[in-house]
C-alpha cells in the first residue's frame, strides 16, 4: 500500500454520537487495493470499532488526530470536533420548596445533553392554578391554601418538561 486516505476527512459531532469512517488504500499506480486496517483513537477522544464506527467522547472539544487508520507503516489521522448534544433532560430548582401563602419563590431551569453536558435552553413556565401563579421569568407567587402541591411548577422546552412540588404554609398574619 502506497497511500491511505480516511473519509470523511474531518467530523463534527455531538457528544456520544457516532460517525462511520472508511479508508481507501491505494498502490503506487493509484489503484485501490485491499488492505487490513487497524482503527484507533487518540486518548480521551472516544472509541472506534474494528469496522471504523467511531463514537464521540462525552467531553466537548477539538480532537486533532482523533481517528487513526493504520495499514503497515501508514497511519493517517483525522480530527474530530465534539459539541454538547441536544437537550436530553430538564430540571427545575429549587426542588420542592416550602413557602408561606402570599410568598414568592424564584425558580430556575437547567438542561443537560445525554452525556450530562450543560445545554443552554429557554423554557416556558406554568403553575398549578390551585397553588399559585408564575411569571415568564420563573417567579412563583403562592396564592393557594396551605397544602403540599405535587407538580406545582413546570418548565417546558420543546418536548421536554420538568416539574417540582411546592408546600404552602400559613402566611404571616398582618396586625
Amino acid at each position: 500500500t502506497a497511500s491511505l486516505s480516511i473519509a470523511p476527512s474531518t467530523a463534527s459531532l455531538v457528544a456520544g454520537a457516532t460517525q462511520q469512517f472508511t479508508v481507501t488504500p491505494k498502490d503506487l499506480c493509484n489503484n485501490i487495493t485491499a488492505a487490513t486496517v487497524t482503527w484507533s483513537v487518540a486518548s480521551g477522544a472516544g472509541s472506534i470499532t474494528s469496522g471504523g464506527l467511531y463514537t464521540a467522547t462525552c467531553v466537548p472539544g477539538t480532537y486533532n488526530g482523533a481517528v487513526v487508520a493504520t495499514v503497515g507503516a501508514l497511519s493517517p489521522s483525522v480530527g474530530v470536533t465534539v459539541a454538547a448534544g441536544p437537550l436530553a433532560t430538564l430540571s427545575v430548582s429549587p426542588a420542592n420548596p416550602s413557602l408561606p401563602t402570599g410568598g414568592q419563590q424564584q425558580f430556575t431551569a437547567s438542561g443537560v445533553d445525554a452525556c450530562a453536558n450543560p445545554v443552554s435552553t429557554s423554557v416556558t413556565w406554568s403553575a398549578n392554578a390551585s397553588a399559585g401563579t408564575i411569571t415568564s421569568g420563573g417567579i412563583f407567587t403562592a396564592t393557594g391554601a396551605p397544602n403540599t402541591y405535587a407538580n406545582a411548577v413546570t418548565a417546558t422546552s420543546g418536548p421536554k418538561a420538568a416539574s417540582t412540588g411546592v408546600t404552602l404554609t400559613a402566611g404571616n398574619v398582618a396586625t
